[in-house]
């Protein structure tokens, strides 16, 4: 079980589907200042998916996160209850993270 807010962490997580058909458990990686999330009953995450990438995901070492396949990571943030995080299974390299929180600001502007 995740227990502490550190950005780049990997989890399983229960993900629901962007058209709300239901869910699916995943990768994700926590994001986000962790001195607000900490203090919330929510995490902003970001999926991990095994599909080939599209424009703006981040491809990342996968071993080093503790994934099973080729990955890469959505900057598409998703708040979930943390009650919705299961185990950690790794963290992102260094520079992973500092690529996907580039990605984040591209995507969202800032």
């Amino acid at each position: 079980m995740v227990t502490d807010y550190v950005p780049g962490t990997v989890a399983l997580a229960r993900v629901p589907f962007a058209n709300g058909s239901g869910a699916k458990r995943r990768p994700v990686v926590l994001v986000g200042n962790p001195s607000y999330w900490a203090a919330d009953h929510s995490a902003l995450v970001c999926p991990v998916t095994t599909a080939p990438p599209r424009i703006a995901d981040v491809p990342v070492n996968w071993q080093a996160a503790g994934l099973l396949r080729r990955s890469c990571v959505r900057p598409r943030p998703i708040v979930l209850s943390k009650g919705e995080l299961g185990w950690r299974v790794g963290a992102l390299a260094a520079e992973d993270l500092e690529a996907l929180e580039d990605a984040l600001r591209t995507v969202l502007g800032l």
